[in-house]
């Protein structure tokens, strides 16, 4: 009896002792080693370093896709209706000098909620928009923003439009203004074709132009 206890015992420690060390083993096999994880963190360095750039632009672009989109149907919107009651823009009374744009502006301004004046300096800068402008190649370019009507919308984006009289009252078919839009107001980039853009205005409709 003394010798099968002794051999039960024996076992059993045995069996604990192998099932220790398989655990013992198991637990030394999934840790890592320093080097390990500094490699590991580097790789996902790199690749954040890659990828993030890229989704932070397509990011951006999908907004300014969709704030030029809002410009567009709340100016649209405004001039339908400002052209039910009030006849096509070549009825509207303007002259051929700078206050064309301004006059166009105040008829589609009632129509527009939450609409403020661009405030100008006594010296003629338009502060809604910024000093300066560049095309996508980096080549600046000179943002028609004065002798008309400015204006920002409720969101921020800044608003000039200017007169094309002649085209408008002698031609038919002709344009009756250009406007153009900063779709973030006077922050960066300040780009044609980014955050910046040209719409033409017919007797009773925009017309969107992308890059003047």
């Amino acid at each position: 009896t003394y010798r099968l206890n002794v051999l039960s015992s024996y076992r059993l420690k045995n069996k604990l002792s192998s099932r220790f060390t398989l655990h013992s083993s198991l637990k030394k096999r999934a840790a890592f080693t320093l080097a390990e994880v500094l490699i590991t963190l580097g790789i996902i360095g790199v690749v954040a370093a890659m990828t993030i750039p890229n989704v932070i632009a397509k990011y951006r672009e999908k907004e300014y896709v969709t704030r030029l989109k809002v410009v567009y149907n709340v100016l649209n919107q405004a001039l339908q209706m400002a052209v039910i009651d009030n006849g096509t823009v070549n009825e509207w009374g303007f002259t051929q000098d700078s206050e064309g744009g301004k006059i166009i502006a105040d008829k589609l301004l009632p129509y527009i909620k939450q609409v403020k004046y661009c405030d100008i300096k006594q010296n003629g800068v338009n502060k809604c928009f910024a000093a300066a402008y560049k095309k996508l190649n980096n080549v600046n370019f000179t943002l028609m923003r004065s002798g008309g009507g400015s204006f920002i919308l409720a969101n921020g984006q800044s608003v000039h439009i200017y007169s094309t009289y002649a085209d408008c009252i002698n031609n038919p078919e002709g344009l009756c203004a250009y406007v153009v839009t900063d779709i973030n107001g006077n922050r960066n980039p300040n780009v044609l074709g980014k955050d910046t853009f040209y719409f033409a205005l017919s007797k009773d409709k925009f017309i969107p132009l992308g890059q003047q």
